[in-house]
């Protein structure tokens, strides 16, 4: 079982009111709300600032199939001319 710990926020009232109002429309209570809106915002954070590493011995490799010419992808060319399924 994990542990849990307390965060301790200040907020004013204003912004209380107004995560309140969003947990009620999310369906969910205050503490539970605030967490996950957090916690999505903490991962999108650092997503954004995600670093790609290569290594040297895959460089060429990759430069090689960033070069190649591009190729028909059949299904995709047939996913275009579809009709959408809202219409």
């Amino acid at each position: 079982m994990s542990t849990t710990s307390v965060i301790s926020v200040r907020v004013s009232d204003n912004e209380r009111h107004l995560l309140g109002e969003a947990a009620g429309k999310a369906r969910t209570n205050l503490s539970d709300y605030v967490r996950r809106q957090a916690l999505d915002a903490a991962e999108m954070f650092l997503m954004s600032r995600s670093v790609v590493k290569i290594s040297a011995n895959h460089w060429e490799e990759l430069e090689a199939w960033l070069d190649r010419p591009a190729q028909a992808n059949k299904n995709l060319s047939e996913l275009a001319q579809s009709k959408p399924v809202w219409e």
